[in-house]
């Protein structure tokens, strides 16, 4: 048990070392507030939600089923945050030979990952309940039993979606560790997998409407097919076996399968850490390039053949030519969802807000540097001006951008018979937004870099540039919401698009102006 908790120690350390903003008081100070900001994001939005949710359902008499509702629609958000870096945190980090031959077993190595997992869900899931326990309390009383059983979910409940992960994260380690294109198998099984929970998380949606219309039915699925679900449901009307029972379901799987996972655990770190033989080489002519083209095709091929890169730096833009998709084939449904807004013309300000929000989500740049890791002497040492990799590193992210906001901003305005006008300002809006998140992004990870991450998954989820660039984005968004607020009305959407893409584009060619005077220096200084 002494091992193991040190392990724990070790590995938790890692993840709050990550999240600092440098070595010094500040830079601590800086981790504890980003921590306490990401804290504060599941207890809001939480909140929002359970106490609109708890008025309604207690009008309706159907105020038992707030929380089996609340707590699977967080366990599914947990599971999006965390899934693609599962497969990292578990079997990822440059030190694994070494904690393998210590004199510890492996099932205590690997507990101890699972559980570095178990508290990255903490952080979300425990605290998502937390409103909801409290929009409970407000509508339908409090007793001491209640606490304790809301006190017991807040802390076992995070174990669902760490199990899931973990067994996702194995799925994806045992495909890369068998077959030989391993970059394209894992992106493949994380984009079914992130549709299978996109899928799933939109039929939650659907238990409001079969809470009114057959209130057994839904109780029998959450006695059948949910039983985790029904169990705290129980639980919390004071059944002390259902509190039980539903914490084993949450703990003995849980530890189950750390045991089952670690009885192939040194086979699969093997498997990854292989390399198949390569084709017999033969002498050919090769082909040159100049140093941007190399420098480009570098980072476009760092891209997709880093799945944990690509999915988190990259899901914003996957869901939007996922949106864009679906608005052409639900055109009816969207446009009936738009009239009860007042029209196309009234929603339209709400889809821009959503389409960049998508957008902001996806800054590519604010990890690039901090990728080189170790290999970042290579480039300083080259011939090759710090502006020039800067050039390379943006174009790579606005390869990904453009084409991803051209089809799905022109797939929604298709669908939504969008005037070419109206249409044209939004997208070029959305373009020099794009690019603005580009070379902002890679100022903050000049600013704040992440060189010595043991492994990708935690430079690209829990480092403070990865942090700052993609919440940063969506910070100018909420900038451009109010924007809107003040100057929409006068200006009408069109011309208000068209003056907002001038002032972001001179915001853009600003801070273009400071990477490469200040950027080249701190570069230089890595």
């Amino acid at each position: 048990m002494r091992k193991l908790w040190c392990l724990v120690k070790v590995d938790f350390r890692a993840m709050l070392a990550a999240l600092n903003f440098g070595r010094s008081k500040k830079g601590r100070a800086g981790g504890i507030g980003t921590l306490v900001l990401l804290a504060v994001l599941p207890l809001y939005i939480s909140g929002v939600y359970s106490f609109l949710l708890g008025s309604w359902m207690s009008e309706n008499g159907a105020l038992g089923f707030l929380m089996p509702v609340m707590a699977l629609l967080g366990v599914a958000m947990s599971l999006m945050f965390t899934m693609f870096g599962a497969s990292g945190i578990v079997y990822g980090g440059r030190d694994m030979d070494l904690m393998l031959s210590l004199p510890v077993p492996a099932f205590s190595v690997m507990l101890a990952k699972l559980l570095a997992l178990y508290l990255e869900n903490l952080v979300f899931c425990g605290l998502w309940l937390i409103p909801t326990g409290a929009a409970l309390g407000v509508y339908g009383g409090v007793s001491f039993g209640f606490i304790l059983s809301m006190a017991l979910a807040v802390l076992f409940t995070p174990f669902l979606p760490a199990l899931l992960g973990a067994l996702i994260g194995w799925l994806v380690a045992f495909a890369e560790g068998r077959l030989r294109r391993k970059a394209l198998v894992a992106s493949l099984l994380y984009l079914l997998l992130f549709g299978a929970l996109i899928a799933g998380s939109m039929q939650i949606n659907k238990l409001a409407a079969l809470m009114l219309q057959n209130a057994s039915n839904l109780q029998h699925v959450l006695n059948t097919w949910l039983l985790p679900m029904g169990l705290l449901q129980s639980a919390l009307a004071g059944s002390f076996p259902a509190l039980l029972g539903y914490l084993a379901v949450c703990l003995v799987p849980f530890l189950a399968v750390a045991w089952l996972l670690s009885l192939r655990y040194k086979a699969i770190l093997t498997g990854l850490s292989s390399r198949a033989m390569g084709k017999a080489y033969r002498l050919s002519r090769l082909g040159a390039s100049g140093q941007f083209a190399a420098l480009y095709k570098k980072e476009l091929s760092r891209f997709f053949g880093t799945p944990i890169y690509l999915f988190n730096t990259g899901i914003g833009f996957i869901m939007l030519l996922g949106a864009g998709i679906y608005a052409v084939f639900a055109r009816r449904t969207i446009l009936e969802f738009a009239a009860q807004m007042g029209g196309v013309q009234q929603a339209l300000p709400v889809g821009l807000l959503a389409v960049a929000f998508l957008v902001g989500m996806g800054d590519i740049t604010c990890v690039s540097i901090s990728l080189e890791g170790r290999q970042l002497w290579v480039l300083k040492e080259a011939p090759i001006p710090a502006g020039r990799l800067f050039r390379a590193k943006v174009a790579m992210s606005l390869t990904v951008a453009w084409p991803s906001i051209l089809v799905g901003l022109g797939c929604i305005a298709f669908a939504v018979q969008l005037p070419l006008g109206q249409a044209a300002a939004a997208l070029a809006l959305c373009l020099a937004f794009s690019l603005l998140v580009a070379v902002a992004g890679l100022c903050v990870n000049l600013l704040l870099p992440k060189l010595d991450g043991t492994n990708d998954t935690l430079v690209v989820k829990q480092s403070a540039s990865a942090f700052c660039g993609i919440f940063g984005g969506m910070g100018l968004v909420g900038l451009g919401a109010l924007c809107w607020v003040l100057f929409g009305g006068a200006l009408g959407f069109s011309a208000f698009c068209a003056v907002l893409a001038v002032v972001v584009l001179v915001f853009s060619a600003g801070l273009w102006y400071v990477l490469n005077t200040w950027g080249a220096r701190r570069f230089s200084a890595l």
